[in-house]
């Protein structure tokens, strides 16, 4: 602001002039040095190292002054602005593709944990066959994707690094999944906590059981390897004390209503239990499955609509074709209807309440009951045993020629059953191999009949052992209870058979 006079009296000029040119170097290092960030950011991705750069470069462009950005230029900061937006752009598409990674690995987990619940949880029915559970596990599944997705994604979004969600919910899907995989391995081999209940020893039976609504069928196999059906052929009397509380309950309710009516009686029989007026059937009990019938001498279309009863087609209830079965407490009023209807029809009269206790029957396995003569029992074998054929067959042989020339295990499964036979009862003989060869021809069939008639055995036997003894030379079909091994071989040898009766 001086004049040119004015100026002339400075004499440090010089030191301004310096100092100006100082500031002028310090402004344009700012501004190169924003310019070098910028530079240095180079191509953009989607991650902490690009994102850093980019922070301190605008950092920095925020720190110049207006005279310094002016400096810089417009290229610089479109190169900047630029930079940001295309890193915003692949944040939010990392973002989306984490979120459909989240979603897809949160279902696998609900899948594999639901697929976990039905492999380990059995599904259980109603009397009816119904699945009491079906349908239950829909609004639980929803409930659990609604709640579930949506928490997961949201913590992700707080998180430092965006795929650590992602991570940790995939490795538990891989262990879950690797989990279901060995259960049903495990459950498919039946090992560990899979095993089979009733898996015994091998010097024990195995079993297993079908039930029908009239026999009950239990199939044993030895550790031989040979199979068995015993069928249990059951009286109404087992059927009752093996039926449930609820079934007992009705058969004492429906039994005293029907005896409160007079000139009524009761007969239990095999089948059975019959109510009769005199000559004339008030009603049958019986038990089919795990449901108490009762059978009325009533036409089934007539009472069918409201009732909802059943004709039956067993010549055992010919007489009493309407079939009604109680399921329930309403069924069971509707069969006291039922009763009151058939004593109506027949003119009887209701009498005195009857409170009898018909239900206090505690329950009893088979065996049991087999032993009282309540259920029958019959012992099939199902399985052919494998038949060994002799290569070689001789005309003769001795004891000792047996064991040399057939093995125990080969003579074991040769022998076959006779289960047409009937059942002998009596005292035990013992019979030799050289007393079959004195006193029968070649082909003759040989029975515990057959050594009474030749007065071999004494006529009060009921069981036979044969011994090996001598030489035996005649082909015989042997139909005995018991026999030494040696003497199964002697028999098989010369081209018999040999076959066990009861």
């Amino acid at each position: 602001a001086l004049t040119d006079d004015g100026k002339s009296f400075v004499t440090n000029l010089a030191t301004l002039e310096a100092a100006e040119a100082e500031y002028e170097s310090l402004k344009q290092a700012g501004v190169n040095a924003v310019k070098d960030l910028i530079d240095a950011i180079g191509e953009v991705e989607y991650s902490e190292e690009s994102k850093g750069k980019i922070d301190a470069a605008r950092t920095a462009y925020d720190a110049l002054t207006d005279e310094q950005k002016e400096q810089l230029g417009k290229a610089p900061l479109m190169a900047l602005v630029n930079s940001e937006t295309e890193y915003a752009g692949l944040k939010k598409n990392a973002t989306i593709l984490v979120i459909i990674l989240l979603i897809v690995v949160c279902l696998a987990i609900l899948g594999g944990i639901w697929f976990l619940f039905i492999l380990l949880k059995k599904k259980r029915k109603d009397d009816d066959g119904n699945d009491e559970n079906k349908g239950k596990g829909k609004p639980v599944k929803a409930m659990s994707i609604g709640g579930f997705l949506p928490g997961v994604i949201l913590v992700s979004q707080y998180l430092d690094a965006p795929y650590i969600a992602l991570y940790v919910l995939t490795g538990v899907a891989v262990l879950l999944w690797i989990s279901i995989l060995v259960i049903a391995i495990m459950k498919k081999k039946q090992i560990g906590p899979f095993k089979k209940k009733d898996e015994v020893a091998k010097a024990e039976p195995q079993t297993s059981i079908s039930q029908s609504e009239d026999e009950e069928v239990e199939t044993i196999s030895d550790e031989k390897g040979n199979i068995f059906q015993i069928r249990y052929i059951k009286s109404f009397t087992a059927k009752l004390i093996q039926s449930s509380e609820e079934t007992k309950k009705y058969y004492e309710e429906l039994k005293n209503e029907v005896l409160s009516y007079k000139k009524t009686n009761s007969r239990v029989s095999w089948h059975y239990d019959a109510v009769n007026a005199g000559r004339e059937y008030v009603l049958k009990f019986a038990i089919r499955g795990k449901t108490l019938c009762v059978y009325f001498p009533l036409d089934p279309e007539k009472v069918e609509e409201k009732y909802k009863v059943e004709k039956s087609e067993s010549k055992r209830f010919e007489d009493v074709p309407c079939l009604y079965r109680i399921k329930n407490d309403r069924r069971c009023e509707y069969a006291k209807e039922l009763i009151a209807l058939v004593a109506s029809n027949l003119g009887l009269e209701k009498g005195e309440e009857q409170h009898e206790v018909y239900s206090n029957l505690p329950y009893e396995p088979n065996k049991p009951l087999v032993a009282r003569g309540l259920i029958k029992e019959q012992k099939v074998q199902v399985n052919k045993p494998e038949v060994h054929h002799i290569d070689h067959l001789v005309d003769s042989v001795s004891v000792e020629e047996a064991d040399k020339l057939m093995s125990d295990d080969d003579a074991e499964v040769m022998i076959e059953e006779d289960n047409s036979s009937k059942k002998h009862v009596g005292k035990k003989a013992i019979v030799n191999i050289d007393q079959l060869e004195v006193n029968f021809n070649d082909g003759d069939k040989v029975t515990l009949e057959s050594l009474i008639e030749k007065g071999l055995v004494a006529k009060d036997v009921g069981r036979v052992k044969l011994l090996a003894r001598g030489r035996l030379d005649k082909k015989l079909d042997v139909h005995l209870q018991e026999y030494s091994i040696q003497a199964v071989k002697m028999i098989l040898l010369v081209g018999g058979k040999v076959q066990k009766t009861k």
